[in-house]
């Protein structure tokens, strides 16, 4: 599984972050080693406080172990992995907060151990622990027979886009026919009365007139592509200029590009909330799915805590009946019956907390998988859109686009995606 860390101060914000049921469909306080807390909150409020004697300011050191997606891993799998993770890094006897997140039918866990030594007030010094991570990362995918990613074979082949969306698509020039542009410009330059006439016709054709490099006069077209409008109409530069208002009164060829593209974004944004609009019922079904089935898992793991509790207390009932009383409980220790008793009973509250265990995970394995299900239609559908999107941005710019479109395209986008119609999913 990947392990990834890091040391940090400021434990009430961290405990904010690990219990946030908001992002997380589930999470669970697992354990508590080596503190007098009761909460999660608590315990990192203490490796602080016990901080405070010390000149260390970042006395958590916070892990994720996160496990490949098609593999379910047991609880005794993380805790293995966190022991490793403890025994690589010098913080096997240290006191630690463990906790389980899940999300989109994936589990992970999060621990948190305290750097600080209280027998000696000293922070432990942690040197290239990413380093070593990443080793013990690399053990444990090739002890599982798990396939290495690519980023952990050679950083070279690291995907950047792993946590991004897909950059937009990019289309190959196309170049609108000369000839038809020239017979539009023709009958316009023929039927208008006046140059005001003329540019608002060829607009209807998504052509600009425009000032060219050499002060003469151009077309633009919609697509960016320059056409001289002298060659176009046959006419020699001077007959254009006594017909036409002075090239210094028209804007540049890049002013009319400009122009172009801030409408092409207006239009844009116009397709992307219409392709938004018939997905909102979509997605405002496979919330309604998602929040339904959170709710039966927490409902279904709370009848098996109940379940299990039940029967610990009366196998505990059943083991104390065990012992005689009086007399007879004397006669018992003196020959060594009692003790017997007493290992046998604590043999099987062992084996039932394993058992107990063993069926927490198997309803999580189950519950995962349902999960897992629904977010392979989740991810569909967000495919789904994030294609047509970009189908619609490829069509309004075939053409390399300038920095400050492409600015606003992604400021769109990342507004789009944090909303995805406020899905969370």
């Amino acid at each position: 599984m990947i392990i990834k860390a890091s040391q940090r101060g400021n434990a009430g914000e961290l405990a904010r972050h690990l219990s946030n049921t908001q992002d997380n469909e589930h999470v669970t306080l697992h354990k508590l080693e080596q503190m007098s807390a009761d909460t999660l909150r608590d315990a990192l409020m203490e490796i602080e406080a016990t901080a405070a004697g010390t000149r260390c300011k970042q006395p958590l050191f916070h892990c994720s172990f996160n496990p490949p997606a098609n593999q379910n891993v047991s609880t005794q799998e993380f805790e293995e992995a966190a022991k490793a993770t403890a025994k690589k890094l010098g913080l096997q006897d240290q006191p630690y907060a463990f906790v389980f997140h899940e999300k989109q039918g994936r589990r992970h866990a999060h621990v948190v151990w305290s750097r600080i030594d209280a027998e000696h007030m000293r922070a432990i010094h942690l040197p290239f622990f990413k380093n070593r991570l990443t080793e013990l990362t690399k053990e444990i995918y090739l002890s599982k027979g798990w396939t290495l990613p690519h980023g952990l074979i050679d950083k070279s082949l690291r995907n950047p886009l792993n946590f991004t969306l897909t950059e937009w698509q990019q289309a190959k020039r196309s170049k609108s026919d000369p000839r038809l542009i020239k017979q539009i410009l023709q009958k316009h330059w023929l039927h208008s009365k006046n140059q005001k006439i003329f540019e608002h016709n060829i607009e209807q054709h998504g052509l600009k007139l425009a000032r060219g490099d050499k002060r003469g006069y151009v077309v633009v077209n919609w697509q960016g592509e320059v056409h001289s409008l002298s060659r176009q109409l046959g006419m020699k530069a001077k007959d254009l200029k006594s017909q036409l208002d002075p090239t210094d009164t028209l804007p540049s060829v890049d002013e009319v590009k400009a122009a172009f593209d801030q409408e092409k974004i207006k239009k844009l944004n116009h397709f992307l909330k219409e392709v938004e609009k018939r997905y909102v019922p979509k997605f405002k079904d496979l919330r309604q799915q998602r929040q339904a089935m959170q709710r039966a898992h927490k409902q279904a793991r709370h009848h098996l805590k109940e379940k299990q509790q039940r029967r610990q207390q009366a196998e505990q009932e059943e083991r104390q009946q065990r012992f005689n009383k009086g007399l007879r409980g004397f006669w018992d220790k003196i020959i060594g019956r009692k003790n017997r008793i007493e290992q046998r009973n604590q043999y099987e509250a062992y084996q039932a907390l394993l058992r107990d265990q063993q069926e927490r995970d198997h309803l999580i394995y189950s519950q995962l998988q349902e999960r897992q299900e629904l977010q392979q239609q989740i991810d569909k559908q967000r495919a789904d859109i994030h294609q047509e999107r970009e189908h619609a941005v490829t069509t309004m710019f075939e053409q390399e686009r300038p920095k400050e479109i492409e600015q606003h395209l992604q400021r769109t986008k990342q507004r789009s995606i944090k909303r995805d119609f406020n899905l969370s999913l």
